[in-house]
């Protein structure tokens, strides 16, 4: 275009700076209709969230292949469990106390027998001898650790889909919370649960 000849342009801002590279492509309607509401949605521009969406897409799985194969499966589970009551197990309270007995007995079938007195492990132990009594008893049972490390996700999760940085869980021993995989991929996960900044529905934080 004329007058343009010479001009640096406006500099990125945002999220990516530092963009210089570009990517031009042709996509179906539907496909860029998604674009532009998820956009819409999070408040981003679509350069944006196509650059987050790419990035999460691209990312090769690092996680252990029992837990890459438990993450599918319980994707499964909800799949089946939603395509025979016709409901969303975010909108469904049937449907999502179907989901969760699920994949409880999903992983009853697979993990080792529950036994009472089950040894806690070693690496727990330590950490808990930084704790008072009461919470360290909390910390060593499967429940109480699962308290602990669920409550931390959610957090990461709630920090991610807000663009803050981690902060500290309230009333939670103060345990900070770091994020333990990248923001993108936890604030895609918050979104599709339907967890925004302007409505966040159920806090357990």
């Amino acid at each position: 275009m004329a007058g343009r000849k010479g001009r640096s342009g406006t500099k990125p801002r945002g999220e990516f700076p530092g963009k210089s590279a570009t990517f031009t492509t042709r996509i179906q309607p539907e496909t860029r209709r998604a674009l532009d509401s998820y956009a819409k949605a999070s408040g981003k521009s679509v350069s944006v969230v196509a650059e987050r969406l790419l990035k999460v897409a691209l990312q090769k799985p690092t996680g252990q292949p029992r837990n890459l194969s438990l993450a599918r499966a319980v994707e499964l589970l909800a799949e089946q469990i939603e395509g025979e009551t016709k409901k969303s197990w975010r909108n469904d309270a049937f449907t999502a106390q179907a989901l969760l007995h699920g994949i409880s007995y999903l992983l009853g079938y697979f993990a080792p027998a529950d036994k009472k007195g089950v040894p806690v492990p070693t690496a727990i132990k330590g950490e808990a001898t930084k704790m008072s009594p009461v919470q360290a008893k909390h910390f060593c049972s499967p429940e109480g650790f699962a308290h602990l490390m669920t409550f931390k996700f959610i957090g990461e999760i709630r920090d991610a889909v807000n663009q803050r940085a981690p902060g500290f869980i309230p009333g939670l021993w103060g345990m900070q919370i770091v994020f333990t995989v990248k923001p993108e991929m936890l604030a895609l996960i918050g979104r599709d649960f339907g967890l925004t900044k302007k409505a966040q529905e159920v806090s357990p934080l």
